[in-house]
C-alpha cells in the first residue's frame, strides 16, 4: 500500500532540467513574484509554472496534485494532476518536476501553489502577482 510522502522543499521556476548522465537537477529562473505589464493588466495569463519539490518518506507509487488558490479568498484558480511519483524506498528523497501550462490569474495579489497527495497537504509556495 502506498505511503504519502512529506514535503522537504518546493520551488517555482521557469524550467527544471535533469542531466541524463549525472542525474543532477538544475532549477532555472526560480521566482516568487510575477510582474504584469500595464498593457497586459488582469486577468493575467502565465504561460508556464514549473514546480520542483523534494519529497521524502513515500513508499511505492504515489499520486500528487497541485492546487493554485487565491490567498485572500481561498478561491481555486487552477488544479493539475494527478501525477504519479515513484518512491523506491522511504529513505530516498525524490524530486518531483511538474509543469503547469497556461494559468489564468484573475487579479493582482497573493496566491498559494499547494502540493497534495491523496488530499493530504505536503507543501506550498507563496506566489505574488503585481
Amino acid at each position: 500500500m502506498p505511503l504519502n510522502p512529506m514535503g522537504k522543499v518546493m520551488y517555482l521556476c521557469d524550467e527544471v532540467l535533469r542531466d541524463p548522465t549525472s542525474g543532477k537537477i538544475s532549477f532555472l529562473g526560480i521566482f516568487d513574484d510575477v510582474i504584469s505589464t500595464p498593457a497586459l493588466g488582469f486577468p493575467f495569463r502565465l504561460g508556464r509554472i514549473c514546480l520542483a519539490a523534494q519529497l521524502v518518506g513515500g513508499s511505492g507509487y504515489v499520486a500528487v496534485d497541485v492546487d493554485i488558490v487565491e490567498a485572500a479568498t481561498q478561491n481555486l484558480v487552477r488544479t493539475a494532476g494527478p501525477f504519479i511519483v515513484h518512491f523506491p524506498s522511504r529513505r530516498q528523497i525524490v524530486t518531483v518536476q511538474i509543469r503547469i501550462l497556461d494559468v489564468l490569474f484573475p487579479a493582482a495579489g497573493e496566491y498559494f501553489v499547494e502540493l497534495y497527495s491523496h488530499g493530504v497537504f505536503l507543501d506550498d509556495r507563496l506566489l505574488r502577482l503585481q
